[in-house]
């Protein structure tokens, strides 16, 4: 893959590297689009995700990263957060696809996500859709 080939979509790339422990594994954020960073208000690369996110969030979202790793396949999902910041109540949605890569055919040690927001944070408005026409 080559990053010059998809220039639009570089601010909404995720990249998480996946550590094998045995057959546990962590998950660890290398790199964050710029968008990314604005649409989660944080910029969360070089942390691990138990680091980052709650037991009920990790509970929620590691099924979709654990299937692309164990068993190297793609998935896409919407996903949707309830974030609740002082007296305002939003949901974040968004779609998520998740393609695994490796470095042996077996299984994935890197995670590529692209991210297409469908609703955005109302209290941090003006930022791009992904929609590419």
């Amino acid at each position: 893959m080559n990053p010059s080939e998809i220039p639009e979509l570089l601010p909404w790339i995720n990249l998480v590297d996946v550590v094998w422990q045995c057959d546990s594994r962590r998950y660890r954020h290398r790199l964050l689009g710029t968008e990314l960073v604005n649409y989660f208000r944080a910029d969360v690369t070089g942390m691990w995700f138990d680091e980052v996110y709650t037991p009920v969030h990790l509970k929620q979202q590691l099924p979709a990263y654990d299937r692309a790793a164990i068993d190297a396949v793609p998935n896409i999902d919407s996903v949707s957060i309830a974030v609740n910041r002082d007296e305002h109540h939003h949901d974040l949605v968004y779609w998520r696809l998740i393609l695994p890569m490796t470095m042996d055919d077996k299984r994935a040690d890197l995670l590529f996500l692209l991210f297409d927001v469908v609703t955005d944070d109302p209290l941090y408005q003006d930022r791009l859709p992904l929609h590419l026409d």
